[in-house]
């Protein structure tokens, strides 16, 4: 069996590597092409800077540079070879192979995969258009950054990520009993007693003070977006507000669930680094 995860932290080096000496040789990317044959164990990067993803016709082989990168991975063919080939992906799904649906199954599995790679990429990293594509299949999507992608992004940085990462943060300084000694004498004691409360919890307690901490913040940043769309939407009693994004109304923007409390739980998916959303 193929443990997809093993390969992640590679495949994830190999797109900045490729992308940033892409830059450095040739300039800005308007798009990137990635391109994959699980079976024979390869992905290329693909890159264009003067012409479209369309005007390729959505194919990797017709972007401008084609395969400026590519990384092979010898065990994937071994495993399509055997018998038994099975692969298992990040969430712990596992796929044997299917005789009826053939390599469009395998192309499907790996589709998925990819594509979740990639938003897991552009949380630390900024990626030009990308062309996700299997060899000879059906499978393949264009992803763009939008203005309601960008919109999303600093709503998890802002009122998620910023948030968790301060808690891990004082997690880290009970564990290591590192203290800030350059402010009041009250903040210090302050900061005393919450590392002598975390230092003291077991780690059961610890892991379910994790999943309050991120329900809180959760449920606090839903609330806040919920009341916003209410506003937006002209609701009684609410106030009169309406944001803007790229210079477009938040309100006319094509909301993927149509409301912005509701496309929270797809942003904390693509963007956030603390995982899903905490009921």
């Amino acid at each position: 069996m193929i443990l997809l995860k093993k390969y992640s932290q590679q495949i994830d080096n190999f797109v900045i590597r490729t992308l940033a000496d892409f830059k450095e040789k040739e300039g800005e990317p308007s798009s990137m092409g990635i391109y994959c044959c699980p079976w024979s164990g390869w992905i290329s990067l693909n890159f264009n800077i003067k012409k479209t993803v369309e005007e390729t016709g959505n194919n990797c082989p017709d972007f401008e540079y084609v395969e400026f990168g590519l990384i092979d991975f010898e065990d994937w063919t071994n495993e399509y070879d055997s018998k038994k080939a099975s692969w298992q992906d990040e969430t712990g799904f596992i796929y044997k192979y299917d005789e009826e649906l053939g390599d469009e199954g395998v192309n499907n599995f790996f589709f998925i995969y990819l594509k979740s790679l990639y938003w897991t990429i552009s949380k630390k990293h900024k990626l030009p258009d990308t062309l996700i594509q299997m060899l000879d299949s059906k499978h393949q999507t264009f992803i763009q950054e939008t203005s309601l992608d960008r919109l999303g992004k600093f709503i998890i940085h802002q009122m998620r990520d910023e948030a968790i990462l301060l808690y891990e943060n004082h997690k880290q300084n009970a564990e290591s009993k590192s203290l800030n000694k350059n402010q009041a004498k009250e903040f210090l004691e302050l900061e005393k007693e919450r590392q002598k409360l975390l230092r003291g919890l077991k780690k059961s307690e610890l892991e379910a003070l994790d999943k309050l901490i991120l329900n809180i913040v959760d449920n606090a940043a839903f609330t806040l977006l919920r009341g916003i769309q209410e506003s937006m939407d002209g609701c009684e009693g609410t106030e009169n507000i309406e944001l803007k994004i790229d210079g477009k109304k938040v309100s006319e923007l094509d909301l993927t669930s149509g409301s912005l409390f509701g496309d929270y739980f797809d942003w904390v998916q693509k963007f956030s680094n603390y995982g899903e959303f905490q009921h």
